[in-house]
């Protein structure tokens, strides 16, 4: 009898853990990493269920997992996600969304974040009721990975399976832990995401704005708490209350880098994750001109990096006396001695990239323009297009630009000519490109991943940030020397060509900071192998376990300032109603 038993447990231990992803509703590229969550955590027997609410469709559909994952899904694409979707695709291209500050009295971002918030809990509601979401209530789920941006809701059904839910975002942890963890980062000295305000110094006027985004974020997430408690409680769940379930999730994790955040918190719940999924960067070198080139210089000095310098030109000009003769990032191309793994990497990306000119990409200077998977060049207005265009016609070099539209297509849709020297393109290896010797700069949005892997291949950008996080991601790397930024508003009034000249100007420079940066963050990986897996795992293990200890209180205590401020303001407003009225 006692073998039996034994047998049994042994049996139930191999079956593995229960695990629920929460992906985001359609985000390419936040779907792509919780898939990479999932299959560092598809292993001993897992069993994983992929839980989402699918309202959003940028042109790649519904994200293939593995076969043995088991799906639930809820489609939720109508004629209001299309009409969503098409309206701020559009107005992506003409301001910051949802707010921007160089614009604060066009508030049509604001209405489609509000009908974005709406629909996420009235589909967040429908999956609650879906019976394949109630029996897996029922199935001992260990562990919810859920990615928090704009889930909240999605996040109490996580909790609703007595799971431990891990938070996991491809946005910085900032403002995450300011609320939930009460860290001290006050809106007078920490710039909130979303602004493009330095982390290094802010006037007296970008404090009073910071303070008042902060306050009107304080509103938003205090409406939007209540409403969610009150719909768990009128379905007979009072126990799940959103706000102070956030506070007692055992880890806090980012694909940001620390070296990328303004905050940088000390609480062992928080994980910078990084670009853990990600080779390190000489696996993804696709040119050969490094093999006809020597290295006569190299970096003996140990990589330190001033965030705080203020005088970067003087910092480098021993670099500069030496940029003629020293090739760029040799400490990552003299890593590969062996052309055959070369010559096998290009005929690959031949193959499966075949509307890239690989020939000229190999032979020429190219700048590579990418805007990410949300921001599609079908929804471009013809000003702008047309603008861009005659941009990259005057550049000298190569421009490597991801476009959803293709040559063909611009002339046919907008009677505009892509110039000779623009290669366009639907989908490019931005790694491999990255890697690549004759890469000059990169202009992107600013996305966390795209923020990361620059700093991993250390090259320089020129950021136009469009949404969200991107503006507060692309201030970091220009506090660190590594980028120039430009708003929306900048690309839409032609300055664009103006930026790019400043870039070439100053490239030694940029190039020499960003190379700092990339051998930091190599470095960082060498002591943090297999890190992301490690956490992901352990709570999986140990979540459960750790929520009835008591030598650690999760526990939401009220965030101070944000008390202080909206004490300070009220007093303010009641005054100027007693005065006046």
């Amino acid at each position: 009898m006692v073998f039996i038993c034994f047998f049994s447990l042994l049996v139930v231990g191999s079956l593995g853990a229960k695990i629920a992803l929460f992906p985001s509703t359609g985000c390419f590229s936040h779907d792509v990493m919780m898939k990479q969550v999932g299959e560092q955590l598809d292993e001993n027997g897992n069993n994983i269920t992929w839980i989402q609410t699918y309202l959003y469709d940028f042109g790649f559909g519904e994200m293939q997992i593995p076969d043995h994952w088991n799906r639930l899904s809820i489609v939720g694409i109508d004629e209001r996600a299309n009409y969503l979707q098409e309206n701020t695709g559009r107005l992506i291209w003409r301001q910051n969304v949802p707010f921007d500050f160089d614009r604060p009295f066009n508030i049509q971002g604001i209405k489609d974040f509000v009908v974005m918030l709406q629909r996420h809990q009235e589909y967040c509601t429908v999956m609650m009721d879906d019976p394949r979401y109630q029996r897996l209530r029922n199935e001992n789920v260990s562990v919810a990975v859920l990615d928090h941006f704009l889930q909240e809701c999605m996040g109490g059904l996580a909790h609703l399976l007595n799971a431990s839910v891990i938070q996991f975002s491809n946005w910085p942890l900032s403002d995450g832990y300011v609320t939930s963890l009460n860290l001290p980062a006050s809106p007078a000295s920490v710039p909130k995401t979303g602004t493009h305000h330095s982390s290094n110094s802010m006037s007296f006027l970008q404090r009073c704005k910071n303070v008042l985004f902060h306050i009107a974020i304080l509103v938003t997430r205090f409406v939007q708490m209540k409403t969610l408690d009150t719909m768990f409680s009128n379905r007979n769940y009072p126990w799940i209350q959103v706000e102070l379930n956030e506070a007692q999730r055992p880890l806090f994790a980012s694909r940001a880098e620390m070296i990328f955040e303004s905050v940088r918190p000390i609480n062992n719940r928080i994980k910078f994750f990084g670009a853990a999924s990600t080779m390190a960067p000489e696996n993804y070198i696709s040119s050969s001109n490094h093999f006809q080139i020597p290295s006569t210089v190299s970096f003996s000095e140990p990589v330190l990096l001033s965030a705080n310098s203020t005088n970067l030109t003087a910092e480098c000009t021993t670099c500069h006396k030496l940029e003629s003769r020293l090739r760029r990032r040799s400490y990552m191309f003299n890593m590969v001695t062996d052309r055959t793994v070369i010559y096998n990497r290009q005929r690959e990306l031949r193959d499966k990239y075949p509307t890239i000119d690989w020939d000229r990409v190999h032979s020429e200077k190219f700048v590579l323009v990418t805007f990410g998977s949300v921001a599609q060049v079908d929804k471009i207005h013809f000003e702008l297009l047309r603008s861009l265009l005659e941009t990259f016609a005057k550049q000298p070099g190569l421009i490597i630009w991801q476009s959803n539209l293709n040559a063909q297509e611009i002339k046919e849709i907008h009677n505009l000519t892509v110039p000779e020297n623009v290669m366009v393109s639907s989908w490019v290896p931005i790694k491999e490109l990255l890697a690549h010797d004759n890469i000059e700069f990169l202009i992107c949005h600013g996305g966390i991943n795209t923020v990361n892997e620059l700093g991993l291949f250390g090259v320089p950008v020129l950021g136009v940030p469009l949404q969200g996080d991107q503006a507060s991601n692309l201030a970091r790397v220009v506090d660190l020397g590594a980028a120039e930024l430009m708003t929306i508003i900048d690309l839409n009034d032609g300055k664009l060509d103006e930026m790019m000249d400043k870039m070439r100007r100053n490239l030694s420079r940029y190039w020499t900071r960003s190379e700092k940066l990339s051998k930091m963050l190599s470095q960082l990986r060498s002591f943090h192998t297999g890190y992301q897996q490690f956490w992901l795992n352990w709570v999986a293990r140990h979540g459960k376990q750790i929520e009835h200890k008591k030598f650690v209180r999760y526990e939401y205590l009220g965030d101070m300032d944000n008390r202080l401020w909206l004490t300070i303001f009220g007093s303010i407003a009641l005054v100027i109603l007693l005065v006046y009225f």
